[in-house]
């Protein structure tokens, strides 16, 4: 859903998943959407290349065992005007190494903060590379 939404706002819409099945049911979805590839792997290990206006992680943070090099690599790909996006269910699990709050904390450290939204069921959080608000950025508001 994130995905096809997304894809309405963005030219360009990179979609990433370590787990085949999901990655083979987004394609068939998204198959009349020519603006987004959906990719197999696992982050941090097989970040893609390239600079990007926007990172979403939703779900995904807390399964990453190198919390550092996630940041490191999400730090390195935003472009100056960048923005992150990081939702994560705030309840454990047992396949989860990491905690919501401990992925936005490591996310979070080297950005400037948007946006900080926490319900007792999930966690979001939206940083900027340089603090400067979307519209802003997009010269909408001077």
């Amino acid at each position: 859903m994130i995905t096809e939404r997304l894809a309405t706002r963005c030219d360009e819409v990179l979609a990433c998943d370590s787990a085949a099945r999901a990655v083979d049911l987004a394609r068939e979805r998204l198959a009349r959407t020519p603006n987004v590839t959906v990719a197999l792997g696992a982050i941090p290990e097989q970040w893609p290349d390239g600079r990007f206006d926007l990172i979403v992680l939703s779900e995904v943070g807390y399964y990453c065992d190198d919390i550092d090099a996630l940041t490191s690599r999400v730090t390195a790909s935003l472009t100056t005007t960048g923005v992150l996006l990081a939702c994560h269910w705030r309840h454990s699990a047992p396949e989860h190494p990491r905690t919501a709050t401990e992925v936005h904390a490591a996310l979070g450290h080297l950005l400037k903060p948007l946006v900080h939204h926490l319900e007792d069921d999930f966690l979001l959080d939206v940083w900027s590379s340089n603090g400067e608000s979307v519209a802003r950025a997009d010269g909408i508001l001077g």
